[in-house]
């Protein structure tokens, strides 16, 4: 044993030196993974480890897991390096978890700070090997003890987001055996909300397993596990997404109900493969396991409300010192989650054979008396008096919801029930003081009449009251504004109560006599008919008549009326479709969408085509369904009877009509597009301390947050041509808010990128026109656009941007295709076109928009470059730019020395001296453009000019290798922003001669003689020789800023046929050897 011993340390010491010697020619550059693929066998071999014979190169191994692509590339292949530099790092991370295993805590390895910084590192490496053997690694960590899970908790939860299905399903499945299932764990609910929030991120293999194993926990359970903690776990679950919710919510609105995006409700739709959601592949369980599941569900629902009336029969019995946020705590609990399973799955309702249990349990909750709770809390602070209205409002929406649910799926209510329901409902709309309580209840009022006609009659009167009151308001006050505050609450909730009612009204219709109906289309003219009288006013013309006359707004009506008008407009849309084709109507919203209008007014307005078109979406998809299941019982049969005939399939789209879609479309092109083009300026107080880019998002994010509703709407159903939307959703990602760019970049991604790409490629030039118009409105507004240096973007705008092009740059060819094009915006500048005209018209032939090259110019140094190549591509476009258009400015320069005395005297002269100074300007913004991403990117003159002697393909080799940046990610804009010295950009009298000044001098900074050295043969002229286009360049001393001078070269100058002032300059070169390039066709400079 002693031999083997001394045989094992032997070959240990051995390890050791073999490490020492391999890690040494890493730093040489010549790394060779071999000796790490030894230590990881004799690692996983022994049980022992000697920590003085690891000590020496511990720290070195650390540094290894760490390095990156770029620090092992060798100069020999790039390819070959950069694969096994991969290798290498997964073979380090594979040591170190070998080093950890075996360490005892003697070492205290895991404890080791710089270990921690190491997983930091590797957690968030491009290489998912290297991520992998991460995770693998922290979670057998986290299963040695609770305090070493605490530790590496968040590590767990970033990686839970990873976009590796290996790496996220390792994250998840230790996030929850390891942390949310040990009942001591301090973060264990913590742990499971982070898997519930994220699951629709998922990957589709990984979100499987994760809904097999919740289900399997919280519904399916073994009989050995405590039913009790398998409730308590789900209620807290939920109520920990919930209090997280409420404590993030802008403003005093309630968290209820949970909308159909809710993390919750999305979760218990896979658990149950409810019908709403289409679930496929390996979410989706055949008929036995539904059944059991559906059971499993509707047996946990009842627990729930046995747990619910208990706990309220506690609280009852309770002493009064409880308060009532403690005394509705526990109950609330469990409301929360039966509203999520019933919005999730209304079937699991029926349970048993009184279908209606649950609507009986919770009808004595809808008991509300509005002088009692007034007078409740009247010793109690106004502060506390205000949550407790709160709590109650939010458990009577709670209980509403779930009748609600319950009724939907029922096919009779008894007679007696219908009425104690519509009595409480009556009682809440009339006098309760949270509106989203009384829209609920609009919403089960409404719901009730499909049981019964004498509540249908009752909400037909209902609706004829109110609506009289308001005709007798407007006969009353002619259209004058309001004199009383009490006066715009009353008009506000009339209006409020009587669009809800519209808005549920289909059931009425359909459970109505035809006298009620007829009577229910003519209270529908007159509602339209009185909201739009405190809209708009009308000249030539009535309201609701075919006449001419054009909508104006309506300036007596309160804005606070208006926005409740409008909204209410929007709800009777809703309910009936008709009314959007109205005349009247569609010059209503004509009117509001309009960039003049005030933005709550336009959010109004966008909300209510949104809700039309996403009802009409539910009701299509309903429809679907229906369909579906009728051609699934026709074919079963028809197999059991095969002389039956089946019924022909219905063709997609045969017999629909979309009503939602011809008005979206009507107002699409002339008012939604512009609209998310439009900055409104900020009219904020300076005395305030905002920011003027703060004020200018703040006013601005509520209409640029439902335009993105909008717009995913619509491009998800397919209403509009897709492209039509994409320049407006590329601009958008420049807007400093992360709400709205996060939004933007998303739906170009799902609906444009991922489905049609050739879609985005064919809109990119107007894209980058549109972005360039959007960003130069909020710079000028809120005063960060400096025109003396070019700086047109800032940091909060390239924020977003830089979000996009990682969506991009996903794609090598879409990558390309972007950057070619902001290279693309100099080219069309130099041919002479009116590319970029801000304004919209034509500029004149020899102008050049020095905002939209700078514009472009920012873009490209402040993008997020990963790759080699990306710089090289930019460098080597303006390297070509450069090399055909520097000669014109420079043999103009020489021209202008003499014509200097005729320039100072303002006499005319035979070229443009504000072109010249414009074309020098732009070249020096490329050059600008190469100088800050060669000094950001380290590139050497060697790279470019292997680049250019591929003619600015790359090769497979090159694509892979990564830059070396000059700082960490999250501060590379600021650097870049920061490092570009800026061009004079004015369009002022003098500007000229600042702009050539800063031409000669950034040429004879950057050594152009290189530009010759790096342009391919095939962009060379035969006759041209490779001299330095700085020599002999001049900037005539003699003329002066304050000189005068003729801007169009001379008005009085006349040319001779077909000559223009830059043909004329030409001749007067002396220098033969000095001849231009020809140019060459625009897309030559970009392929090569």
């Amino acid at each position: 044993s002693k031999d083997s011993a001394e045989l094992s340390m032997n070959n240990l010491s051995k390890m050791n030196s073999s490490v020492s010697v391999a890690i040494h020619r890493e730093r040489a550059k010549s790394f060779d993974p071999t000796a790490l693929q030894k230590i990881s066998v004799y690692l996983s071999c022994t049980q022992t480890i000697v920590a003085s014979r690891f000590g020496t190169f511990f720290d070195r191994l650390l540094e290894l897991c760490m390095s990156d692509a770029q620090q092992v590339s060798s100069k020999k292949s790039d390819k070959s390096t950069t694969s096994s530099s991969v290798q290498v790092r997964s073979k380090a991370m594979k040591v170190l978890a070998e080093l950890c295993e075996l360490d005892d805590g003697t070492l205290g390895l895991i404890q080791d700070q710089k270990v921690h910084d190491c997983f930091d590192a590797c957690i968030q490496d491009d290489a998912v090997s290297v991520r992998e053997a991460a995770v693998d690694l922290v979670s057998r960590i986290c299963t040695r003890s609770e305090d070493l899970a605490l530790d590496y908790f968040d590590l767990l939860v970033h990686a839970c987001s990873d976009s590796g299905s290996s790496v996220q399903r390792q994250a998840i499945k230790t996030l929850w055996e390891t942390c949310a299932l040990p009942l001591a764990f301090p973060r264990r609910l913590e742990a499971a909300a982070t898997i519930v929030v994220r699951l629709r991120a998922m990957e589709e293999g990984v979100k499987a397993r994760t809904v097999k194993s919740l289900r399997q926990f919280w519904f399916l359970g073994s009989k050995s596990h405590s039913e009790e903690s398998e409730l308590e776990h789900f209620c807290d679950i939920v109520w920990t997404i919930y209090d997280e919710q409420k404590k993030s919510r802008n403003g005093n609105g309630l968290v209820v109900p949970f909308s159909r995006e809710h993390p919750v409700l999305h979760l218990l739709e896979c658990v149950f493969n409810a019908s709403r959601l289409d679930c496929s592949g390996a979410l989706k369980m055949n008929s036995s396991e539904k059944s059991l599941a559906t059971k499993a569900g509707k047996s946990f629902c009842r627990r729930l409300m046995d747990s619910l009336l208990h706990a309220e029969a506690s609280e009852a019995s309770e002493t009064l010192e409880m308060s009532e946020q403690e005394k509705s705590g526990g109950g609330l609990r469990y409301l929360l989650a039966l509203h999520a399973l019933f919005m999730a799955e209304p079937k699991l309702c029926l349970s048993g054979k009184n279908h209606h249990y649950f609507v009986e349990c919770l009808m004595p909750h809808l008991l509300y008396d509005h002088a009692d709770a007034q007078s409740s809390k009247a010793g109690a602070t106004e502060e506390a008096r205000r949550e407790a209205k709160k709590g109650q409002a939010e458990k009577l929406t709670l209980v509403l919801s779930i009748i609600s649910s319950n009724m939907a799926v029922i096919d009779v209510l008894g007679d007696h029930v219908c009425l104690t329901l519509t009595n409480n409902l009556q009682k809440l709309i009339a006098s309760h003081d949270f509106l989203s309580v009384v829209a609920k209840a609009c919403e089960l009022l409404c719901g009730i009449c499909a049981f019964s006609s004498a509540t249908s009659h009752f909400v037909v009167k209902l609706m004829r009251s109110i609506l009289e009151g308001l005709e007798e308001h407007t006969l009353a006050t002619s259209g004058a504004m309001p004199d009383s505050q009490r006066t715009s609450i009353y008009l506000r909730r009339r209006l409020f109560v009587l669009g809800h009612l519209w808005r549920n009204s289909r059931s009425i219709a359909e459970n109505t006599d035809s006298a009620v109906s007829s009577e229910l289309q003519s209270i529908l003219s007159r509602t339209r008919d009185a909201i739009l009288y405190w809209l708009v006013d009308s000249t030539g013309g009535g309201l609701g008549n075919d006449g001419s006359g054009q909508a104006a707004s309506k300036r007596a009506t309160h804005p606070s009326i208006a926005m409740e008008a409008l909204r209410a407009l929007g709800m009777l849309i809703y309910g009936h479709e008709s009314v959007a084709l109205h005349d009247r109507v569609k010059e209503v919203y004509a009117l509001h969408l309009g960039v003049a209008t005030h933005p709550s007014l336009q959010v109004c307005a966008l909300r209510g085509l949104t809700d039309m078109i996403k009802k009409e979406e539910a009701s299509i998809i309903e429809k679907q369904q229906r369909q579906l299941k009728e051609n699934n019982a026709t074919k079963k049969r028809t197999k059991s009877h095969p002389a039956s005939t089946a019924a022909l399939n219905t063709v997609c789209g045969e017999g629909e009509v979309s009503i939602a879609g011809t008005v979206l479309r009507h107002f699409w092109d002339e008012f939604i597009l512009p609209l998310a083009m439009h900055i409104r300026r900020a009219g904020g107080d300076p005395a305030s301390g905002m920011s003027a880019l703060d004020s200018l998002v703040l006013s601005n994010r509520p209409v640029k947050l439902a335009l993105m509703d909008l717009f995913e709407t619509v491009l998800r159903q397919g209403l509009v041509a897709p492209w039509t939307a994409v320049p407006a959703l590329v601009a958008l990602c420049a807007y400093p808010d992360a709400a709205v760019h996060q939004q933007a970049c998303q739906i170009l991604k799902n609906y444009i990128l991922e489905k049609r790409l050739d879609f985005f490629e064919s809109k990119l030039i107007d894209a980058i026109q549109s972005l360039f118009e959007l960003s130069f409105d909020i710079s000028a507004q809120c005063g960060s656009l400096q025109s003396s240096s070019g700086k047109v973007l800032t940091e909060e705008m390239m924020e977003g941007l830089c979000m996009l092009y990682k969506i991009l740059a996903v794609k090598r060819q879409t990558r390309v295709s972007f950057l070619k094009v902001l290279t693309r915006v100099f080219a069309k500048a130099f041919s002479g076109s009116a590319y970029g005209s801000k304004e919209g018209g034509d500029a004149p032939a020899d102008g050049i928009d020095l905002n939209l090259l700078a514009f472009s110019s920012n873009l490209c140094i402040s993008l997020p470059y990963k790759y080699v190549e990306e710089p090289l591509q930019l460098i080597h476009s303006c390297n070509s730019l450069v090399c055909q258009e520097a000669s014109y400015v420079e043999s103009s320069l020489e021209l202008m020395s003499k014509h200097s005395e005729d320039i100072k005297a303002g006499k005319s002269v035979p070229f443009d001296l504000k072109l010249i100074g414009q074309k020098a300007a732009s070249i020096s913004l490329l050059l600008e453009v190469k100088r800050v991403l060669r000094k950001v990117y380290s590139i050497s003159d060697n790279q470019i000019a292997n680049y250019s002697e591929k003619q600015g393909k790359s090769s497979k080799d090159l694509r892979a290798v990564k830059c070396k940046a000059a700082a960490a990610p999250g501060t590379m804009v600021a650097l870049s922003l920061e490092t570009f010295s800026g061009v004079d950009i004015n369009s002022e009298e003098h500007s000229w001669v600042s702009q050539c000044k800063t031409f000669k001098k950034l040429m004879k900074q950057d050594a152009a003689s290189s530009y010759t050295r790096y342009v391919p043969k095939a962009q060379q002229s035969p006759c041209s020789e490779t001299t330095n286009l700085t020599s002999d360049m001049t900037t005539p001393s003699s003329i002066s800023m304050g000189d005068r001078y003729s801007p169009g070269g001379g008005r009085g100058s006349r040319y001779g046929a077909g000559e223009t002032p830059q043909s004329a300059a030409m001749p007067m070169r002396r220098n033969p050897s000095r001849r231009v390039p020809p140019k060459r066709k625009l897309m030559d400079a970009f392929n090569g």
